[in-house]
């Protein structure tokens, strides 16, 4: 295998191969980080622990067991902690420094004050990870108590436990992994969240949704808000400003809107806009009946030049009749429907895909090109109308979905 690549050193122990299954990929190949590391340490733990259980050889492999256990440990804590700023960068992280920060009290003491600053269901978790930790900062509080037999001072490390089960090791590490895989998928599911902006100074979007559900109907605000107000601004330590902040989202937003009865409106596209849409898309794709009985797989014949010749000019009719019906702005929210509901989760998805899709086909007569071809693209799928029927029921326009019934029968 050549040594000599550009920026790349390689030595006579550390090197690659030519049975390539077994090359690591180290460094920018790959690009391993915190997680990557943490998770070949813990899994180098468990191979050992696996290898003393069978061998007996616990005198020896409880070090690089422990020792293992506990970097993988303190590489999820300090990624966790470098992932807080993904989900508020508001909140500085900036006294923390993870090159030097190798105790592992103080890196989880720190996580537990910073964490729920940046949203308060983080508590629970810690919660259930709190003692796990602290069991491991207590023994081995810096990474020396399993590298060496002695400490700085040439005293002998561990002369206070005497005894380390490598059964209860594992399940405690097993336990403890567990929880900290959990703590990492919540954590990138908060910076998912977040990225969309539903939010305010101390209130997350699932703080938001709960006192949306706690709300009175809005036409009843008058009358019964004041009621649950105060105790909702005690409970949350927010003022009156965010209050309002919050009443403000909840009002705009999609789903949320609809648990206090109201219905917020369509970005552009109106019901007339839709049907026929809808209407256009069962002409050119309409809907199969089904039959009463399987008769096996059918396969259609190929079409020939004349049955081309026939679809195009069928997509040409419907697009002309699109572009005389619908404006270009209403063509760009039916698009955006239907990229919702194709994808969604977060309703925000809605109102992000429509700004974006609206500076792509502006409205002006002039962009029949780019009319054309969005409207070639949406037309060319077949049962279209579910996924733009599914859209409008998760964004709450039930009249619309009422009025458009029967765009969804088979």
């Amino acid at each position: 295998m050549n040594d000599s690549y550009p920026g790349v050193k390689f030595n006579k122990t550390f090197r690659g191969d030519y049975t390539s299954e077994l090359n690591a990929c180290v460094g920018n190949n790959g690009s391993p980080y915190y997680y990557e590391y943490a998770n070949g340490f813990a899994d180098a733990a468990v191979l050992l622990i696996d290898n003393a259980i069978k061998s007996s050889n616990v005198d020896e492999l409880v070090y690089p067991i422990c020792f293992n256990m506990r970097h993988s440990v303190e590489l999820r804590l300090k990624y966790q902690i470098e992932c807080l700023e993904l989900i508020r960068s508001e909140i500085s992280l900036e006294d923390f420094d993870a090159c030097k920060s190798h105790d592992i009290g103080n890196i989880w003491a720190y996580f537990k004050v910073k964490a729920p600053l940046f949203d308060r269901r983080f508590a629970s978790l810690i919660s259930g990870i709190n003692e796990h930790i602290n069991d491991i900062a207590k023994v081995d509080p810096t990474g020396q108590t399993f590298r060496y037999p002695l400490n700085d001072k040439s005293a002998k490390h561990l002369t206070q436990v005497s005894l380390i089960n490598i059964l209860i090791l594992k399940e405690r590490f097993s336990e403890l992994s567990g929880k900290l895989e959990n703590l990492h998928f919540f954590t990138k599911d908060l910076i998912e969240e977040y990225r969309w902006g539903t939010h305010t100074k101390k209130l997350s979007r699932n703080d938001i949704s709960i006192i949306a559900n706690r709300l009175p109907p809005y036409s009843t605000w008058k009358i019964e808000l004041k009621a649950v107000k105060n105790q909702i601004k005690r409970e949350y330590s927010i003022g009156s400003k965010e209050f309002s902040q919050c009443l403000h989202l909840i009002m705009r937003h999609y789903e949320f809107s609809k648990i206090i009865g109201i219905e917020v409106p369509l970005k552009h596209a109106t019901l007339d806009d839709l049907y026929l849409f809808l209407d256009i898309s069962t002409q050119l794709h309409p809907p199969e009946i089904p039959k009463e009985k399987s008769q096996g797989i059918y396969w259609p014949p190929p079409l020939n030049a004349q049955d081309c010749i026939n679809e195009n000019t069928k997509m040409d009719v419907s697009i002309k009749k699109c572009r005389d019906g619908i404006s270009p702005a209403a063509l760009c929210d039916i698009s955006a429907l239907i990229e919702y509901g194709r994808h969604g989760e977060y309703t925000e998805l809605y109102s992000s895909t429509y700004a974006r899709k609206s500076k792509l086909l502006p409205s002006s007569e002039t962009s029949q090109n780019d009319y054309y071809g969005e409207a070639l693209h949406l037309l060319s799928k077949a049962n279209i109308h579910v996924t733009l029927l599914k859209a409008l029921n998760l964004l709450n326009q039930k009249e619309t979905v009422r009025a458009l019934k029967k765009f969804s029968q088979p």
